[in-house]
């Protein structure tokens, strides 16, 4: 049971490194992000929005968290003199579960995030708050590396540390399309 327990987080790790391995090459000519969210309807003129969001850009990702609470002193004091059935069939305060992807950060949300290593917590008006993390992509790539490494090396001492013919070919070619996925992510 341990052995199945540990192959199915290898496998799971190696997913996630070859995920954040494309996501790296894609950070370093493109400012996107994905995210989901959840808005909830309280009362006729207040509602609570939930939300996560990963983004990339500049060599950075950047994870960030929340909720907010928007009540009628929100609509108001922007100028928003929409009535609330309008305002519940807008995308952003749809009630339920929204999904995103920003193409272009820079033209959607005022310009690209810092990059390099950072956080933050920020306490939101009126009520609310976000949370952010931003990181360099060989951090997590270097943390989700070290399973297959160590799974590899148990296999390999438990085997010898002689390639067969096939295990080479294959190792090969799977570094050859890993590098090609690379190339087309970053185009």
């Amino acid at each position: 049971m341990r052995r199945r327990l540990f192959n199915l987080a290898t496998l799971l790790s190696a997913v996630l490194l070859l995920l954040t391995l494309g996501l790296w090459a894609r950070s370093l000519g493109h400012h996107e992000s994905v995210g989901a969210g959840y808005n909830q309807w309280t009362s006729d003129d207040e509602v609570l929005q939930y939300g996560v969001d990963l983004a990339w850009n500049a060599n950075t990702f950047h994870l960030s968290g929340g909720y907010a609470e928007r009540g009628p002193k929100y609509f108001y004091e922007r100028g928003d003199t929409r009535s609330v059935e309008e305002l519940q069939k807008l995308r952003s305060f749809r009630a339920g579960v929204r999904l995103w992807f920003i193409n272009d950060i820079g033209s959607a949300m005022g310009g690209p995030r810092p990059e390099g290593f950072g956080y933050g917590l920020r306490r939101g008006t009126g009520g609310g708050w976000s949370v952010g993390l931003a990181v360099r992509p060989w951090a997590p790539a270097a943390m989700f590396a070290v399973l297959p490494l160590v799974w590899l090396y148990r296999r390999q001492r438990r085997r010898g540390w002689r390639f067969s013919l096939r295990e080479s070919l294959v190792a090969t070619t799977a570094v050859a399309l890993l590098l090609c996925g690379l190339v087309l992510l970053k185009n």
